[in-house]
């Protein structure tokens, strides 16, 4: 009535349906492209709790953040929690592992420029899910979504839509089933959260900038996310090894900790926070370094073909590409691995950094490798002919 509507009208449900629509529209429109402010907040029950570039601070419940929800725990420094603990003990017995999962773990309250996806790796029943239970518990239903990598990573409609819901939110978690990436460089902006493009149904698109932190618990990582060096950087893998035994199983475990563990769990990730701020940087552990050479090795036999023969990347010196196809043909085969295609054994040579072209309208392609330590074998015959020079000083392994 206040304001000029009559008070039949403003009572009616569709037209109050109408008010809440237009109110967010106008402002979703209004904040986009503005800058968003130097820290991140959750509102926990004793005050908002704010992080910035200094670290966390508890400021009293205030109507300018526009805070919908309230997470139900107080924000303690003096809190602990012995069953995460635990749990965390079991799962990675490794300190500096689970440090770096802290670490992880604090992204979504940086502010600094850092890079990276957290993909949980390793079979069920290994702790993952325990994990981000209790993580998306502790960050509230309201500041999460949950799209798959595959859905992220489309083009089109379906990735558009997907990358809509992630507008406004602190992090997506999501059990990735698929080993699917779509468009590599959607997956690489999403990750380093620059401006990348979404729409909702029936809406006009838009730039989502500056979207959330990425999670995914996979049993098996995609092949391209390791084999495609660039993706490979940005992932922060951590592989769950230990597998709880049957009489240890405790399907319950999770709904305690997130019943009386959470802000314990909130000062074992703000000491994440406080060393990301310190280091200014993620730094992986050895144990999680091998780890992920050991998952690239088992995915792309490329990749364990190239160090295996000891080749580094050159510029001079090309070596026949077919005649070195044979033999990674040979390799796979005594390895026991199914050997793809020459024209995906030349892709994954350029995504392991290799210059692969067809020089001086020469028939074959040529693979260029800097003082090879081995020399191709095929059937028990090494060919190790002096290369010859080509045009331009470059030079060719002879056939």
């Amino acid at each position: 009535m206040n304001c000029g509507v009559p008070i039949d009208i403003s009572e009616d449900d569709r037209f109050l349906g109408m008010i809440n629509s237009q109110f967010i529209e106008s402002v979703g429109n209004r904040n986009r492209g503005v800058r968003l402010p130097d820290f991140t907040y959750i509102n926990v029950k004793n005050g908002v709790l704010k992080f910035d570039r200094q670290g966390a601070n508890l400021e009293p419940h205030s109507s300018k953040y526009f805070v919908r929800y309230c997470l139900d725990f107080d924000y303690n420094t003096e809190a602990t929690a012995p069953r995460w603990q635990s749990h965390l003990n079991r799962s990675l017995p490794n300190d500096e592992v689970r440090n770096y999962l802290g670490e992880c773990l604090a992204l979504p309250f940086y502010d600094g420029k850092i890079e990276k996806v957290l993909i949980l790796f390793g079979e069920p029943k290994t702790g993952k899910s325990v994990t981000l239970d209790v993580y998306k518990a502790l960050l509230g239903r309201e500041n999460i979504t949950s799209e798959s990598l595959a859905a992220l990573t489309q083009t089109g409609g379906t990735g558009d839509y997907a990358r809509a819901r992630l507008d406004g939110k602190l992090v997506n978690i999501a059990s990735d089933v698929s080993k699917k990436i779509g468009d590599d460089g959607i997956a690489k902006t999403l990750i380093s959260r620059e401006a990348v493009s979404a729409r909702n149904p029936y809406e006009k698109g838009f730039d989502l900038e500056n979207g959330p932190r990425l999670v995914f618990s996979m049993n098996d990582i995609p092949p391209h996310l390791v084999s495609d060096d660039a993706l490979c950087r940005r992932a922060a893998i951590i592989e769950f090894t230990e597998k709880v035994k049957p009489e240890e199983s405790d399907t319950d475990f999770a709904v305690r900790i997130i019943k009386n563990e959470l802000a314990g769990v909130l000062n074992f990730i703000i000491e994440g926070l406080n060393r990301l701020i310190k280091n200014k940087e993620l730094k992986e552990p050895e144990w999680c370094k091998n780890s992920v050479e050991e998952i690239r090795n088992e995915i792309d036999p490329v990749r364990a073909w190239i160090l295996e023969r000891g080749y580094e990347v050159g510029e001079n010196v090309g070596y026949s590409l077919s005649r070195e196809y044979q033999g990674f043909v040979e390799f796979c085969r005594g390895n026991g691995n199914i050997p793809p295609g020459k024209n995906t054994f030349s892709s994954r040579l350029k995504s392991n950094g290799f210059n692969v072209d067809r020089p001086n309208n020469r028939e074959g392609r040529l693979i260029y490798i800097e003082s090879p330590l081995k020399v191709s074998n095929i059937n028990g015959v090494y060919f190790d002919s002096p290369p010859t020079i080509l045009k331009g000083g470059s030079k060719i392994h002879k056939n």
